[in-house]
């Protein structure tokens, strides 16, 4: 060989094979992970672009994280922020996350607010069914602003569109609780 290069022994051939193949194996995954996200990215970019409607409420997703079996929470995490939370910021979707740090705790959450919902399913078709009032007029004005009271109803009432699981745990505390509730 030129300028006094040996060739390579029978085993650094063999370790720089099963080296470089671990290597590339490790790369084209990463790559291919990358451009999977970034397809799903583009596919709900146009959620972002779409101007709300005025009488539209932004869309919001409560994220439910639990611990997997025998780990931390901090795995969870990660696996919201590498695969979970790009997808939501691309569509421009609120979230509110939400985590357990007991057995349970997930599950008794989305039951309360499940009968929360239903109790004021149920005061709004009452009141529906009663005789209306009639309107207090203000005093200064003269005349009152429905819309106005609506509005700061509107404001006060935050409306979730979904709920993600991260987690088998949390899967399973929520589906528990869906069926509970």
């Amino acid at each position: 060989m030129p300028f006094g290069l040996k060739v390579p022994s029978k085993n650094t051939l063999i370790f720089s094979g099963v080296a470089g193949g671990i290597a590339s194996l490790v790369y084209s995954s990463n790559k291919y992970a990358q451009d999977v996200r970034t397809r799903l990215a583009q596919r709900v970019s146009f959620l972002a672009d779409r101007p709300c409607g005025v009488h539209e409420m932004p869309r919001k997703v409560t994220v439910y994280i639990t611990a997997p079996p025998g780990d931390g929470l901090e795995k969870s995490r990660t696996w919201f922020r590498e695969y979970v939370k790009p997808i939501l910021v691309a569509g421009a979707v609120d979230y509110e996350i939400k985590e357990a740090k007991s057995p349970g705790q997930i599950e008794t959450s989305v039951m309360e607010e499940i009968v929360h919902r239903r109790r004021e399913a149920v005061e709004a078709s009452n009141a529906e069914s009663t005789v209306h009032e009639p309107l207090e007029h203000k005093s200064d004005t003269g005349f009152t602003s429905p819309v106005e009271n609506m509005n700061n109803k509107k404001k006060s009432e935050v409306v979730y569109d979904g709920i993600l699981a991260i987690g088998r745990n949390a899967n399973r505390e929520v589906l528990s609780a869906l069926g509970k509730g």
